[in-house]
């Protein structure tokens, strides 16, 4: 009689754990999933935070005087697009835009800097303002780029974006042939 309620305990414990088992392992799976897409959620915000950095940046520019003075807006623009870039890693989606605009800023930037401190020409201080005035509509359309329930990207301010994108690479690109 103690042999058999012995092995009825064995065997509930066994198969309790058979079925346990698979059931924490799917909530660890579902809870991973869900960690991913905070932590995806988390460099969206700071991706955000740098692409306000430089929308202020490129505001400031109506007061700057020469070639020097760029360097604030130079590394606003780096950081940018260096958590741009590992935000489209994470995101792991080909949909999600490239900013073409922030790397054409950057070649301008340098191009007006390799000549040595310099002054600024109007043209120069002007093509920067037309440049704010464009990023502050991509930057308020990337503030909305990001679901906050569903972490995942709105296709219509994607789309947004990649028109603003186009219209600052090319004021861009238009300044680095002349």
């Amino acid at each position: 009689m103690g042999k058999i309620r012995i092995s009825k305990i064995i065997l509930v414990v066994i198969i309790s754990l058979m079925v346990i088992w698979p059931l924490y392992q799917l909530y660890n799976e579902f809870k991973s999933h869900s960690d991913q897409h905070n932590v995806t959620h988390l460099l969206y915000q700071v991706t955000l935070l740098q692409m306000e950095w430089l929308d202020r940046s490129l505001a400031d520019t109506a007061n700057l005087k020469n070639t020097q003075q760029l360097n604030t807006l130079k590394q606003a623009v780096y950081s940018a697009n260096y958590t741009h870039k590992r935000l489209a890693i994470a995101l792991d989606t080909e949909s999600f835009t490239e900013l073409q605009s922030i790397q054409r800023m950057t070649d301008y930037i340098t191009r007006l800097q390799i000549g040595a401190d310099r002054l600024l020409k109007p043209e120069e201080i002007q093509a920067f303002q037309e440049a704010s005035k464009l990023f502050n509509v991509l930057y308020e359309d990337y503030a909305k780029l990001m679901s906050s329930n569903e972490y995942s990207i709105i296709t219509s301010e994607n789309t947004k974006i990649q028109k603003s994108d186009k219209a600052i690479a090319a004021l861009f690109s238009k300044k680095l042939l002349q």
